[in-house]
């Protein structure tokens, strides 16, 4: 039986090696993980000040201004001054980015569609529910830490 460091490290593996190759088919629209999670936000919020982006992503604020000046660059999205505060700036989508967005959103589920059709129902149906298991592990152990403190 595989120990649980063992686990750890094909777990940790895998899921480097799925980032990869998202990352892979996504550079040719320009994009990232990263940057489609953050257009993503964006659809569905419409418009959102740097710090709210960067709080909804769990990101530093940095981090979302790099991401957001290259998403401008490219025209993906578009800075706005924010009429309720003339100090700060609203990040919204562009139709350019709307359409490459939708494009990602294509060839990521092709991808994902073709890696999961290597798995039977059945064997989909276990790790979907190993998946949610150690998930709910992860949050458990996250709020027990939490409270400790």
């Amino acid at each position: 039986m595989p120990s649980s460091d063992e686990l750890a490290q094909a777990f940790f593996a895998t899921s480097h090696a799925l980032r990869r190759l998202a990352d892979r088919l996504l550079a040719a629209e320009g994009l990232s993980l990263a940057r489609m999670k953050l257009l993503r936000t964006l659809l569905k919020e419409r418009e959102l000040r740097l710090g709210d982006l960067s709080a909804r992503l769990g990101i530093a604020a940095r981090t979302a201004s790099t991401t957001v000046e290259g998403l401008v660059r490219d025209g993906y999205v578009h800075r706005q001054p924010d009429p309720s505060d003339a100090r700060a700036t609203a990040i919204s989508l562009t139709a350019k980015g709307r359409s490459v967005l939708a494009r990602g959103r294509r060839k990521r589920r092709a991808s994902v569609e073709s890696l999961f059709a290597t798995l039977d129902a059945q064997a989909r149906v276990n790790l979907y529910a190993v998946l949610e298991l150690l998930s709910q592990a992860a949050l458990q152990s996250d709020v027990n830490e939490k409270a400790d403190k």
